[in-house]
C-alpha cells in the first residue's frame, strides 16, 4: 500500500478553525450560536467548548491570554478577550 504524503499540512486544530483566537486582540469579542445542546450538568455545550477551546489555546500560544464566555441571551454566547 503506497500513502500519498501532504506537504505543508496545517496542524489539526487549524484546519478545524472552529474559534478566531488568532486573532483576537484585547478587548474584542465574537458571538457563536448556542446551537449545540445542553450538557449532562445542564450548562450550554456550546459555552464549554469556547471555554475549554480559549484555555487550551492560552496555554499552549500565549500564557497571557485571558477569555471570558458568557451566555447573552436564549441564542447567542459571546467570548471576549479581556487580557
Amino acid at each position: 500500500m503506497t500513502y500519498e504524503i501532504i506537504k505543508n499540512c496545517p496542524p489539526h486544530r487549524e484546519l478545524r478553525g472552529q474559534y478566531p483566537f488568532d486573532q483576537m486582540e484585547v478587548g474584542d469579542a465574537f458571538d457563536a450560536p448556542r446551537n449545540m445542546g445542553v450538557g449532562a450538568k445542564g450548562g450550554c455545550r456550546r459555552q464549554s467548548s469556547i471555554t475549554n477551546s480559549a484555555n487550551s489555546w492560552a496555554k499552549n500560544r500565549n500564557s497571557t491570554a485571558k477569555f471570558s464566555v458568557n451566555i447573552i441571551d436564549e441564542k447567542t454566547v459571546r467570548c471576549r478577550r479581556w487580557k
